[in-house]
């Protein structure tokens, strides 16, 4: 039997990851080969994504022409398992800091802290409006309940209370005065007009 140089050229793609070979007897008496490229890793969750590259032919034309088909691929392939590694890697160390920065200060990093100071300055600079009777102002300056949902239903009725106080209630009993003045001119009117 002659000996093959299979391995060698196999060795010489330099792909990081392992190379799972499927090789089966298909129709016509060809092969049908399926070359599929695994990150090293057994963690990588991303793995599933990249399908193996499947090539079939006669015996004779995948000795010609297997490596020739197989190299682009398999080396991008290598290549996006080289970056998910690296990615995977940079998950892990970011959530490592972040769990010790927790440990060491005992609050969440970050957002939550400027989420939380940035609804109190909200919340104060609408106060401070409606202290002033700019009602319309304190109303804009509320958060939004959607950005805030533990908050929604205290910031729901700060805009109630605002819009009563911009647009009183046309039909309710605080118009009773002006009511009364329009009924007197009427009554006045038709007086004039007798």
């Amino acid at each position: 039997m002659e000996p093959t140089n299979f391995f060698t050229q196999l060795a010489q793609l330099d792909i990081n990851g392992q190379i799972v070979l499927t090789i089966a007897k298909g129709a016509e008496n060809n092969l049908i080969v399926s070359t599929l490229v695994r990150p090293l890793s057994p963690v990588d969750a991303n793995k599933n994504l990249i399908i193996p590259y499947n090539l079939s032919a006669t015996a004779e034309d995948l000795d010609n022409c297997y490596f020739e088909r197989i190299t682009t691929p398999l080396t991008k392939a290598g290549e996006i398992i080289d970056n998910m590694d690296e990615y995977m890697k940079s998950l892990e160390n970011i959530t490592a800091k972040s769990q010790r920065e927790k440990a060491k200060t005992g609050k969440p990093q970050g957002g939550t802290d400027k989420r939380v100071q940035k609804y109190e300055e909200a919340m104060k600079k609408a106060g401070d409006l409606e202290k002033q009777g700019k009602y319309s102002d304190a109303w804009s300056a509320l958060p939004k309940a959607s950005e805030y949902p533990e908050h929604a239903e205290f910031i729901k009725n700060r805009q109630s209370y605002y819009e009563q106080q911009i647009w009183p209630d046309l039909f309710g009993n605080n118009n009773a005065h002006s009511n009364n003045e329009a009924d007197e001119q009427d009554e006045n009117s038709d007086v004039e007009n007798v």
